[in-house]
């Protein structure tokens, strides 16, 4: 094993280039519209968490101000 070279590392534009190329031919091999189901059904599941996750913090919002003022009327 070699040890790291001393100093700072410089990388060049080349290098990020040639290695995003190659992250591009790797989704090219890959069979990207066969995925996209998966990704739809991923995207149907999260948008309806986040639609329960948005109603209950609205419940807990209000109950919450509901509580609080007949907590005040009573201990007043």
């Amino acid at each position: 094993m070699t040890a790291p070279p001393e100093g700072p590392a410089i990388v060049t534009v080349r290098e990020v280039y040639d290695l995003v190329l190659q992250v591009k031919e790797r989704l090219d091999a890959q069979n990207v519209a066969a995925m996209q189901k998966d990704i739809d059904d991923h995207e149907t599941r999260l948008r309806s968490m986040e639609r329960w996750i948005w109603r209950a913090s609205g419940m807990a919002a209000i109950g919450g101000a509901g509580i609080s003022y007949v907590l005040d009327k009573v201990l007043s």
